[in-house]
């Protein structure tokens, strides 16, 4: 999972309800209330949480962890070039 803001959060739980092991990457923690009872939350269910990834790290992460089916998709449309070029490789 990458991020834990208010969608990641929901997608922890979720999934960690559904016995799934997570993972979140987080590039950008602060030290706000909110984002440490979120911390708090993922941890109590079990997710880990690595905070900073290195470029390396990130691609191990990447790499050791096969996508869930059912794990989130993108909502924007595949016309947006960023997500067209996602979309078309195979």
């Amino acid at each position: 999972m990458l991020g834990l803001g208010v969608t990641g959060d929901a997608v922890v739980r979720h999934r960690a309800a559904a016995g799934d092991d997570v993972t979140v990457v987080e590039d950008g923690p602060t030290g706000e209330d909110a984002y440490r009872d979120r911390v708090a939350t993922a941890l109590a269910a079990g997710a880990d949480i690595v905070e900073h990834p290195t470029p390396s790290r990130l691609t191990e992460l990447v790499r050791g962890k096969p996508a869930s089916p059912s794990g989130p998709r993108s909502i924007s449309p595949p016309s947006k070039p960023r997500l067209a070029a996602r979309s078309s490789s195979p």
